[in-house]
């Protein structure tokens, strides 16, 4: 798919068949986050790759927006080690950048993702719930959860803002 059309096309999906997403494709999403660009070249991130039914459970229990994480083949948790990178929000913006690239790649491939966060400053909570579920150590953050599958339905369209609206040239 080239790369404008993938951009625009990309879609939250919430909603997955009940079809395998095979391990090599799942290499390959990692394989294009690690290819994003990172803060002093750092490369701080770390990826838990979750099948199993009970864990995903448990983990759509973290927040009242992620209950549909359960029903997805896989489950990607993006992570970063604060030991490589500890300048915030370098790191945050870092691993963010990665997860977008695992989300476009998802698109290219013809799989349906949908970015669910887990670090949220004013719920710590919720990280905790989550690195709790899968044993991250202290120094490890878990910034968002990806759920990955085969799009059970087709997405709309979204409106968006007008350029217009939204575009300055030279200053304010």
């Amino acid at each position: 798919m080239d790369t404008i059309k993938c951009l625009k096309s990309r879609r939250s999906i919430r909603t997955y068949l009940e079809k395998d997403v095979p391990d090599k494709l799942i290499t390959e999403l990692i394989d294009c986050a690690i290819h994003a660009p990172s803060s002093c070249n750092t490369q701080p991130w770390e990826f838990i790759i979750i099948r199993n039914k009970e864990t995903k459970e448990k983990l759509s229990e973290a927040h009242r927006w992620c209950s549909f994480i359960k029903d997805a083949p896989v489950v990607i948790v993006v992570c970063f080690d604060s030991n490589k990178l500890n300048l915030s929000p370098s790191n945050i913006a870092t691993t963010s950048v990665a997860a977008e690239n695992i989300l476009l790649a998802a698109n290219s491939l013809g799989l349906g993702t949908c970015w669910v966060y887990i670090k949220d400053y004013n719920e710590p909570e919720i990280e905790q719930k989550v690195k709790n579920t899968l044993s991250i150590p202290e120094h490890i953050n878990a910034l968002c959860m990806i759920p990955v599958g085969y799009p059970a339905s087709k997405p709309t369209s979204k409106k968006l803002t007008e350029i217009e609206e939204i575009i300055h040239f030279e200053k304010w």
